[in-house]
């Protein structure tokens, strides 16, 4: 378990990032992730300038329900999406580029 930005530099380092949870079929393999863990998992969802956003520059659309406590940093809990302080340890929910041709 790490913290947020340990958690960010461990999946970029396997040729990934913190997982984007934009669409269905991401959202729907975190919550399954989740469940299996049975733990919460950091997501790279961040707070820019008061507007979520995942790292890749979208913006949330609430594929999960959310609580903002403007902690900073954003992990999968049982309820949804939620604020945490970023130096809170939780397992890393990484998610691998596609390959380029």
């Amino acid at each position: 378990m790490m913290d947020w930005t340990s958690c960010r530099d461990l999946c970029i380092s396997e040729g990934g990032g913190l997982a984007v949870l934009n669409n269905p079929g991401s959202s729907k393999a975190a919550a399954e992730e989740k469940s299996k863990t049975g733990k919460d998992l950091w997501v790279a969802l961040r707070n820019h300038n008061g507007n979520l956003q995942w790292n890749d520059g979208s913006p949330f659309t609430g594929e999960f329900a959310y609580r903002d406590e403007t902690l900073g940093c954003y992990g999968l809990d049982n309820s949804g999406i939620l604020s945490f302080h970023c130096d809170t340890k939780k397992l890393c929910l990484c998610e691998k580029k596609p390959e380029q041709l």
